[in-house]
């Protein structure tokens, strides 16, 4: 009995870990293809700490500092993909 409750406590968490995943997909997703490159000067002991970061959630620093920066844009309340889409109707 204690191993079936077992079984179910897992595959629940199982399915938890899934449906979470799926909607921070679906929250935070990227476009698929980057059409601008963006270059700028930091200082090393910031860059280090950023990669740290990164490290812990298994994620490219470039990964990592897109992430943030669309966090950041929500936490503003800017919808930057109704935006983007807004732009590509006007041109």
């Amino acid at each position: 009995m204690r191993l079936l409750a077992l079984h179910f406590l897992t595959i629940t968490y199982l399915i938890y870990i899934i449906l979470f995943v799926l909607y921070l997909s679906t929250r935070f997703s990227i476009i698929a293809v980057m059409k601008e490159t963006l270059s700028f000067k930091i200082d090393p002991a910031i860059k280090d700490a950023i990669l740290k970061l990164a490290k812990k959630e298994n994620r490219s620093l470039s990964n990592y500092v897109v992430t943030v920066l669309m966090r950041h844009l929500e936490i503003k309340g800017i919808d930057w993909r109704k935006e983007a889409s807004e732009k590509e109707k006007v041109s």
